[in-house]
């Protein structure tokens, strides 16, 4: 029998958070906390939980009888709680500024790729949690990928295709390799630094 649920997990040194969902064989009062301490990917938030198991506390939120319904919960309540974002919760990481996508053309090709993702993980029988093991991130960037997020990162895109078979220009290593190689040359042509223009005008 498999347990779906989603859970919290609170700091009470620092007053912070952290919200998932987790599927366990395990039933979850037996599994959260005990073998199980979260899929955050911050390192020191997970060793500290081993080291110091009575600086938190452990929740079951709910429990679900499908992943699916326990994956749409815990987004909500990410959403609800802005945990990804909210330096109280351990769910986001450092806040960066983005570029904001305005083209039609780029959101279109990032969706394409999200989605081409989606189906390769799925043709290869992957949930989103086994590909985010694989690549050594949560759950919930997986789902960002997926979703055409563009504010994920692309070495985290290019993780997901490579993971999954997914050529990325050409999927040849020699194409590539020759490619690096016609960019190296033209790096040693192009200077440095560009001298800026100075423009004159005159005055009538």
């Amino acid at each position: 029998m498999s347990y779906y649920y989603v859970y919290k997990i609170t700091d009470m040194k620092r007053k912070k958070y952290y919200i998932g969902s987790r599927t366990s064989e395990i039933p979850p009062d037996q599994d959260l906390g005990h073998i199980y301490f979260s899929s955050s990917t911050n390192k020191n938030f997970i060793e500290e939980q081993r080291t110091t198991p009575n600086q938190f506390t452990y929740e079951v939120i709910e429990t679900f009888p499908t992943l699916r319904q326990a994956l749409d919960y815990e987004t909500d309540l990410i959403q609800q709680t802005n945990a990804l974002n909210d330096e109280n919760y351990y769910n986001g990481r450092t806040k960066l500024k983005f570029v904001s996508v305005n083209s039609r053309a780029t959101k279109s090709t990032v969706l394409y790729l999200g989605e081409l993702i989606r189906l390769a993980r799925k043709e290869r029988g992957f949930s989103q949690q086994e590909l985010a093991d694989r690549l050594g991130t949560s759950r919930m960037k997986i789902n960002r990928i997926e979703a055409g997020n563009p504010k994920v990162s692309i070495g985290s895109v290019f993780e997901a295709c490579f993971v999954l078979g997914i050529p990325l220009m050409g999927g040849d290593e020699k194409h590539i390799h020759n490619l690096s190689m016609l960019l190296s040359y033209m790096n040693k042509l192009i200077p440095d630094n560009i001298p800026s223009k100075n423009i004159l005008f005159d005055d009538f």
